[in-house]
């Protein structure tokens, strides 16, 4: 009897379809709303970053003509959200500036739009959360929930938040930083693309420090909770703090058109990377349509790596097997892989009861870049 009770709640936790979600209204945005105004005080102590010996080479700032790679048509057809942080703030004295008045909210635009230039000539099409002194609400509540749905009901690929960082502290060092949401396998956040996009911000900044990996959840600045955009994003996002402009000499820099493009170019790069490495999405097979009726007991995916065409992609699909992972109303399952045609099958010990199913699967390529997260609905019909 014991056994059977236990056999059936298992039967329960694994069958029991999910409450839908409530659907999102699309977002309309009429003239800009006032701004709201946020603490002040609301300041973090960063760490210290890794210093580079003054007179080292590396400090000199890379040549750069700003032509782009042949590998950046990878773009084409992407759509991109890009979201400067902090608009509607200009207003408000000594918040989010330099000792000089110099604005953070001013410098991302500025950053924004050159990379929506670069990007939009490499064939991507790019969202702008905004492109003057707004935000979306003045509400700040409101404002950090708007923001990432942009992107959802705009079906961009990524979300990109983009800032300047800044002490709070006597602290001279200086650094970028990128931040995922809550931690690595959470299903939205991007951490290839952060990756990448670190890797280009130091090597065409040539900041004086580094600060470990620079990569970083968000967990380390708002316990439990992340930044805002990312928690409520529904697509894989980052946010970037490029530099600290709290910083005497990186004000100077921040302030030169030419520098803040230089910016752009490393966001650009890091992005035409991530694409180059492939971004897998997974495909269902069976049932096509996503409704299985209670005599079909099966569902396959097809599992491509997402990888530019090219010698031996027509072999068999580079993902790394060992990285696949299922779940089903968010319990793990087994399944069956075939390496050579890439196809994943799932046989449930027993048939589905009627009801809604989430699937998700997720899995890396052969240059460990994720697959784009989606949860697969399906319907099993009495």
């Amino acid at each position: 009897m014991r056994r059977l009770i236990i056999i059936v709640a298992m039967i329960f936790v694994i069958y029991l379809p999910l409450i839908e979600a409530k659907e999102i209204p699309g977002i309309i945005v009429g003239q800009p709303p006032q701004p709201f105004m946020p603490d002040p005080t609301n300041q973090f102590n960063f760490p210290e970053g890794t210093a580079v010996s003054k007179g080292d080479a590396w400090l000199n700032l890379p040549p750069i003509d700003y032509t782009p790679p042949p590998f950046a048509r990878y773009l084409k057809g992407l759509r991109i959200c890009l979201d400067p942080g902090h608009g509607g703030d200009q207003n408000i004295p000594n918040f989010k500036s330099t000792a000089s008045g110099y604005k953070e909210s001013i410098m991302n635009l500025t950053v924004a739009n050159h990379l929506k230039d670069f990007l939009l000539k490499s064939g991507a099409t790019v969202i702008l959360t905004r492109d003057g002194d707004y935000d979306l609400s003045k509400d700040d509540g409101e404002a950090l929930a708007a923001r990432p749905r942009v992107a959802e009901v705009q079906n961009a690929d990524f979300f990109i938040s983009m800032h300047h960082n800044a002490h709070g502290s006597k602290s001279t060092s200086n650094y970028p930083s990128v931040f995922y949401h809550a931690f690595p396998g959470y299903i939205y956040s991007n951490i290839d693309l952060g990756r990448a996009i670190v890797s280009e911000l130091e090597y065409w900044m040539r900041l004086p420090d580094f600060a470990g990996t620079g990569l970083y959840s968000d967990y380390l600045i708002f316990n439990n909770a992340g930044f805002g955009v990312l928690r409520r994003a529904s697509v894989p996002a980052i946010l970037v703090e490029a530099s600290f402009f709290d910083i005497a000499e990186e004000e100077a820099r921040l302030r030169d058109p030419e520098y803040l493009k230089r910016e752009a170019w490393a966001y650009y790069m890091g992005i035409v990377k991530y694409v180059r490495a492939g971004i897998p999405k997974a495909e269902l097979i069976f049932p096509e349509n996503g409704i299985l009726t209670s005599a079909e007991h099966k569902l396959e995916f097809r599992l491509p790596d997402g990888c530019p065409e090219g010698w031996g992609s027509k072999e068999w699909p580079r993902i790394v097997k060992w990285s696949i992972n299922m779940t089903i109303n968010d319990l793990n399952v087994p399944f069956d892989y075939n390496e050579k045609t890439g196809i994943l099958t799932y046989r449930p010990p027993m048939p589905f009861p009627p009801g809604q199913y989430d699937v998700l699967i997720r899995y890396v390529n052969v240059h460990k870049n994720s697959n784009i997260p989606k949860i697969f609905k399906i319907i099993v019909q009495p």
